[in-house]
């Protein structure tokens, strides 16, 4: 097994036939790649996956997975599944003031009983526009102050 790979390794700094017949000698350098970085909002709001318990004060149900949000603060963008369909879009925050925005879309796939819960939390996200985390949970509330939606971490 050493000797393929050093056989391996050789192959691989010996310039082609081609690039012989050609007079040019090129060899394949060695990079190395740095990991990139993990984002990690310090908010408490951003980076975090939040699984849903609340939907306008109703439970959440399971059907292919509990409905879930996670907020990339390095972009802005919004991913999660409504528990039918996977959930996209854009939000908008000032975490000082705990204030956020929601555009999110969702698939296409039909889910029987789905359906009804992922309209409330799709409707519920459009109507955000503050929250408070309290420990491990999330409250994301409507202009009136009214609790639209529970997560925790």
């Amino acid at each position: 097994v050493s000797s393929m790979c050093i056989l391996l390794a050789a192959c691989q700094s010996q310039p082609t036939a081609n690039s012989k017949k050609q007079g040019i000698t090129t060899t394949k350098a060695t990079q190395k790649v740095a990991a990139l970085p993990v984002i990690q909002s310090k908010d408490g709001v951003q980076d975090i996956r939040w699984t849903l318990s609340l939907i306008k004060n109703k439970k959440a149900l399971f059907f292919n997975q509990m409905p879930n949000l996670l907020l990339q603060s390095n972009n802005q963008r919004v991913f999660g599944h409504t528990c039918c369909n996977t959930l996209y879009g854009s939000y908008q925050i000032d975490a000082a003031k705990q204030t956020i925005r929601f555009q999110t879309k969702a698939g296409h796939q039909a889910c029987d009983n789905a359906l009804a819960q992922e309209a409330e939390l799709l409707d519920a996200l459009a109507r955000v526009s503050s929250f408070k985390v309290q420990g491990q949970q999330i409250y994301f509330y409507d202009a009136q102050r009214q609790m639209l939606l529970q997560a925790q971490r």
